[in-house]
């Protein structure tokens, strides 16, 4: 199927991207692997398609008081084979690399993969799950103006959190000792029948844990309660188990023809530990 009519523009500059974002039916487009797909099945509707693809200002990789920070634009290929980026922070380049296949990984963008679970054929991703986990933000732009939006603000609303002329500039991973992503799936570029990402740190003789999964409903789910719980009385708990419960018992989960719902409530607690596990080999604690 063909999309429906709609106009393309392609933004040379920050500026002409800010003009553009102030038209109604405005869409950004980088990679546009997932929009594409919605466009042609016309399950998704756009009046003005702005490809900010060759903006370069969006496309970088840089570390600065604990922070890694990657420009929206940024391709999923570029972040899975940077170097700082899988010493500074494994999970980040873990995500990257399973999104897909090699196609996509070359076109499709870390902004546009977090965005993702506004498609209406998406549900979750990659790039989002590890942002979660680490307490992450998002740069939003409007205008001359920026500001921060933390990740878990992002994914907890029911639809698209942006306002009218605000775009994502960039994501900002706090950095840790140790993290890693992992993702189930019967081959590698399949959707997945769940997914988990574990960032941890130890301060002041303590470890601190930050956690989330994906795969298993439209966005991110944070578990802030199991990673306290681990925290308190360590992996192998009852009360890791009864809390992983509780917060499965209170979130929908969709299945599909990669897993139904019964399997990937069962899947979380082997991912979150599994998840756990090779955050702290990462970062020397086990």
């Amino acid at each position: 199927m063909r999309p429906a009519a709609l106009s393309y523009v392609r933004a040379e500059t920050m500026q002409d991207l800010d003009a553009l974002l102030q038209r109604d039916g405005t869409t950004l487009m980088a990679g546009g692997q997932g929009l594409m797909r919605d466009l042609r099945n016309r399950s998704l509707h756009v009046g003005t398609l702005v490809d900010v693809s060759r903006l370069a200002e969006l496309a970088y990789v840089t570390e600065d008081d604990g922070v890694l920070e990657v420009g929206a634009v940024t391709t999923l290929a570029a972040v899975a084979a940077d170097p700082q980026v899988a010493a500074r922070c494994p999970a980040l380049a873990q995500a990257a690399s399973r999104v897909a296949d090699v196609q996509v990984r070359n076109r499709g963008t870390v902004g546009g993969n977090v965005c993702g679970s506004w498609l209406p054929t998406n549900y979750s991703n990659d790039i989002g799950v590890a942002l979660a986990a680490s307490g992450g933000e998002l740069v939003v732009r409007s205008g001359d103006r920026q500001q921060l939006m933390s990740a878990a603000t992002f994914f907890a609303s029911e639809d698209n959190p942006l306002a009218r002329g605000e775009f994502i500039r960039a994501l900002r991973f706090p950095l840790a000792a140790g993290s890693a992503y992992l993702r189930l799936s019967h081959q590698w570029a399949d959707a997945g029948m769940g997914s988990a990402a574990a960032f941890v740190d130890r301060r002041d003789g303590a470890m601190r844990l930050g956690l989330a999964v994906g795969r298993i409903g439209r966005r991110p789910l944070v578990l802030d309660e199991v990673a306290r719980a681990i925290e308190a009385d360590g992996l192998d708990a009852p009360s890791v188990s009864e809390a992983i419960a509780a917060t499965l018992d209170s979130t929908p989960v969709i299945g599909n023809v990669h897993a139904d719902e019964a399997y990937r409530r069962r899947m979380v607690p082997v991912l979150v530990r599994r998840a756990v596990e090779q955050a702290l080999i990462s970062g020397g604690l086990k």
